[in-house]
């Protein structure tokens, strides 16, 4: 198939099917992976809930990347990550295992192949 050298001989019959071709090939060469997103997840909790925190997100392949006692409070902030299909429920999870006494916030943060 040759494309027309001038603009006004080029329609859609002849644009459109070479189109198709160059990104159906396209698909066929490229290498398909699967991303997952990741949510950025801070957590705040009083120090003996800690452990039930490390819990929680250790059985929903979450990681806490930083753990900080705020200055003056007996309050404890944990910063970590939760892949997103992970977090449906993981709010309630926490408040389970810490008696209510754990705040979540969650923001996604990056795709993770």
């Amino acid at each position: 198939a040759t494309i027309a050298n001038e603009a006004i001989h080029r329609g859609g019959g002849q644009v459109i099917p070479a189109t198709r071709r160059v990104v159906y090939s396209s698909f066929l060469m490229s290498t398909p992976r699967i991303m997952e997103p990741i949510y950025f997840a801070e957590i705040l909790c009083p120090a003996d809930c800690v452990t039930g925190i490390y819990t929680v997100m250790q059985k929903r392949r979450g990681h806490i990347d930083s753990e900080h006692q705020l200055p003056g409070t007996p309050m404890f902030l944990l910063k970590g990550t939760v892949p997103a299909i992970e977090s449906f429920g993981l709010e309630t999870d926490l408040r389970t295992h810490t008696s209510g006494q754990a705040f979540i916030l969650t923001i996604f943060d990056h795709w993770e192949v």
